[in-house]
């Protein structure tokens, strides 16, 4: 009898982790993105529903965060874009235009360039997310935004990059 429970119990340990993307406006108005993660069942009311007081989440800094359920407001699942999406716009014919990727108007300065290149860079850089388990479809859409970054950076320094 004594055997059962262990066996049991180490089939349940190699299920693997179903995450969640979600946004969560806290209490205080905070708001918060990241993997939260599902019961067995993989539904988001089971999570928030079940009797424990805690959910455990995954920021998308990597940091892994308890929190009390009480202290969340409004809690709202979102699918990332995947790399393939930008692709395929790309393939659709959407124009490339540098300063989109980069959020500046069309008179923004060369400063103003170099500042927000630098700015989104960071943000897509891969040593930020190199201790953090990504999906490979996040991994690719991390890649994919960084090089439209550097492509616009490109296309709008005025000092040629070698």
């Amino acid at each position: 009898m004594g055997n059962h429970m262990f066996e049991r119990q180490r089939t349940s340990a190699t299920i693997p982790d179903q995450r969640l993307s979600v946004t969560l406006t806290m209490i205080d108005g905070e708001i918060m993105r990241g993997n939260l993660r599902l019961p067995m069942s993989g539904r988001l009311f089971d999570a928030m529903n079940n009797p424990d007081q805690f959910f455990d989440l995954e920021t998308l800094d990597g940091d892994r965060l308890f929190l009390a359920k009480h202290s969340v407001r409004k809690i709202e699942s979102f699918e990332p874009p995947r790399a393939d999406q930008l692709l395929r716009r790309i393939k659709e014919g959407v124009v490339f235009d540098p300063y989109e990727v980069l959020g500046l108007p069309k008179a923004a300065s060369p400063q103003a360039v170099r500042e927000s290149y630098l700015a989104l860079a960071r943000t897509y850089h891969p040593d930020r997310f190199s201790g953090i388990d990504l999906p490979p479809e996040m991994r690719d859409y991390v890649h994919a935004m960084l090089t439209r970054i550097n492509v616009a950076y490109q296309q709008l320094s005025p000092h040629p990059r070698s």
